[in-house]
């Protein structure tokens, strides 16, 4: 009588080599070794795929680009989808992370030049004094009209000053609003 050297039972022995005691404890038995065999020829096991598959891609390389080349264009659409899907979540994640940090630095830019910012804008107001009055005039008071007085036009209407000391002024769309500008120029 010998002892199963998986569940420890006492059973007659065969032969010399029998060291389970049923079917089921030599499988066991055999999947215990593999998986230790694998633990410890890993690198081994490793190189022996890899050189198997270079071998393989390399005698059957026109057969295998043969079916990654249907595979491409039967899958063509969806692929697409997945690859603009994954680079949008990337532009995503790199936008909002962008902005983050971009709204720091403005943050210390602004908290750094307060005084600064504050500066340049009072000299402007120095400088072009009846600019910026008639300029605030015409926010206060809408002085904007309905249509360009030139072109008719009734979309992206601006307020031209002809006379920025009485507060006159035409109403033009964008365009030309930049044209009279030129004309100045």
């Amino acid at each position: 009588m010998k002892e199963c050297i998986i569940c420890k039972k006492l059973f007659k022995q065969k032969s010399n080599v029998q060291k389970t005691c049923s079917e089921k404890c030599r499988k066991l038995k055999d999947k215990n070794y593999e998986a230790e065999y694998r633990k410890k020829n890993f690198d081994i096991l490793k190189r022996k795929k890899e050189k198997y598959d270079k071998e393989y891609r390399r005698k059957n390389k026109k057969n295998l680009n043969k079916i990654s080349r249907e595979y491409y264009y039967e899958n063509k659409d969806t692929k697409i989808k997945k690859c603009r899907l994954k680079r949008r979540k990337e532009i995503l994640k790199y936008s909002k992370k962008y902005n983050e940090e971009h709204r720091k630095e403005l943050r210390e830019y602004a908290i750094k030049n307060r005084g600064k910012r504050n500066e340049k804008t009072k000299e402007y107001r120095e400088k072009y004094k009846e600019k910026d009055k008639a300029r605030a005039y015409a926010r206060r008071h809408k002085q904007v009209g309905e249509i360009c007085e030139k072109c008719g036009e009734t979309k992206n209407l601006e307020f031209h000053h002809t006379n920025y000391e009485k507060r006159e002024g035409i109403t033009l769309c964008r365009k030309c609003h930049n044209i009279q500008h030129s004309e100045y120029a």
